[in-house]
């Protein structure tokens, strides 16, 4: 974009010279008509008079011409000179267009693969959510099931529970009630051992 820019001043420029080169033409040639008109008047003065002024005259027109010779040939350095710098922008122009050619492609299939990439990413993890829901849908329909089964299930839980406790309670009577009766009857073989009672007293004998 600066190297258009700078293309189009330059062309600018150019023109500007033109126009600017074509005005000092005009003036000198007006400046050459202007004398050729002074020059005739003055011929019709005295002869020293027109012999001075015929070489001030031809001094000036000398001059124009060399300006005017000099004008074109300036003009025509500065349009080679413009034209060369020109060329080189044209070229740089150019390197600079292919480059970002080429880059607008590396992009364009960077954009292409990423963009079918991602199409097929979310195609695959649209699939993937679909079967996730149906595997939720199924984990919470056997869920339902089962607090179902457990809702129905709970009272005979709850009683088979209560019913082992009450056997474990049972059965920890019984040993309870072993247990105490072997000490009872240990307690009282020791008081007739010791007291010489009954079939323990003729034992001791």
């Amino acid at each position: 974009m600066l190297t258009i820019s700078r293309f189009t001043k330059n062309q600018e420029e150019i023109n500007e010279t033109k126009q600017s080169k074509k005005k000092e033409l005009q003036v000198l040639k007006l400046l050459e008509h202007q004398i050729e008109d002074e020059g005739q008047e003055l011929r019709m003065r005295t002869e020293v008079e027109a012999v001075y002024t015929q070489n001030i005259v031809n001094s000036k027109i000398q001059e124009s011409a060399k300006l005017s010779e000099r004008a074109p040939q300036r003009c025509l350095e500065e349009l080679r000179r413009i034209g060369i710098w020109l060329s080189i922008e044209t070229l740089a122009h150019t390197g600079m267009v292919n480059y970002l050619n080429t880059q607008i492609e590396r992009f364009s299939a960077l954009l292409e693969y990423w963009v079918t990439k991602y199409e097929a990413d979310k195609e695959r993890l649209m699939t993937d959510l679909e079967e996730i829901k149906e595997e939720r849908a199924i984990t919470a329909a056997t869920r339902q099931r089962l607090e179902e089964k457990i809702r129905k299930w709970m009272p005979i839980i709850k009683d088979e529970r209560r019913i082992r406790s009450i056997r474990e309670g049972r059965e920890s009577f019984k040993n309870y009630c072993s247990l105490m009766v072997t000490k009872i009857a240990a307690r009282w073989r020791g008081y007739m051992v010791r007291a010489a009672l009954g079939r323990f007293g003729a034992a001791n004998k």
